[in-house]
This record gives structure tokens, sequence and C-alpha cells, in this order.
């Protein structure tokens, strides 16, 4: 198994710990049977999120995590390894983590968590697909350890 990531950190907002991101991204990615990859993950804050937002997808404001697959692993042999891009607002997931009540890390975690879904086939572009992937987020979230915040609306229809 074999997963090269490079980090390139492109803000000051927040301290972040590479070795906790490397170990999501193996993690997400062995659960969907991805043994290959080659990703980048850019850390930024809101107005580089927002300039990459307009220029790609013309969509005029920040985001929390915009996902570029350079490849489709539903159509590609799976000796072939998974690559692809995420770009993540760390100054979004340190705006929205005290509204949810939890840490920024933890958010900026499942945007990451949120992008390599993306990846791996999932998509939120209809209630159907957003539940599906809000159910995989929260499983991914346990499995690392990560307890997601009762009061999220983000898992409500999760929860009993």
């Amino acid at each position: 198994m074999s997963h090269q990531i490079e980090i390139s950190n492109h803000q000051t907002l927040l301290a972040i710990d590479d070795r906790r991101l490397v170990e999501i991204v193996e993690s997400v990615l062995t659960a969907h049977g991805l043994r290959e990859s080659e990703l980048h993950l850019l850390l930024v804050d809101n107005a580089a999120i927002h300039e990459i937002n307009l220029a790609h997808l013309r969509h005029d404001f920040p985001t929390d995590v915009i996902t570029f697959p350079l490849n489709d692993p539903e159509r590609m042999p799976p000796e072939y390894p998974l690559e692809g891009e995420l770009v993540i607002s760390v100054e979004m997931a340190l705006e929205l983590a005290p509204e949810i009540g939890w840490e920024a890390e933890q958010e900026l975690q499942l945007y990451l968590i949120h992008g390599l879904l993306h990846l791996c086939g999932y998509d939120d572009l209809d209630d159907n697909a957003l539940a599906s992937m809000r159910r995989r987020e929260w499983e991914m979230l346990h499995r690392l350890g990560i307890t997601p915040q009762a009061g999220d609306d983000r898992w409500a229809q999760l929860l009993p």
C-alpha cells in the first residue's frame, strides 16, 4: 500500500498536524479499497478558497473544501493510483467549529473526509446522495476516534 500525500500549508491561522491528516487519508482510502494514491492537500484561508471557487466553479463565495479529481476510480484499472487535489479552508473550520461545539481541528478533519469521499465517488447533489455521504462521514469520523456533535444539524437524519 502506498499513499503519496503532499501537504501545502498556505495559511497561518491554525497549527496543522500533518501526520494526523496523512492518517485520515490512509484510513478513508483504505476503507474504500484504495491501496494507491497520489494526493495534494492545499490548506488555505477563506480569501484563497473563494478565489479558487470563483475561478474553477464560478461560485462567488468561500467554501469548506473543493475537490479536484485527476482520475476516476470507477473507470480506471485497480492498479492505478487515485489522483486528486483537495483545497481546504482552515479559516472556515475556525469560524464554524465554535458554532458546532468542537475544535477547529475536528471540523478541518471533517472537511478532509468530505473531500476524500468526493474523490471516492460520493456526491452531495441531491438529498439522497447527501444523506448517504453524511452516513459515510459519520462512519469515518467514528473509525478515526472523532465523535460528531449530536447538536450538529449535519447529523440530524442519523440520530434516533
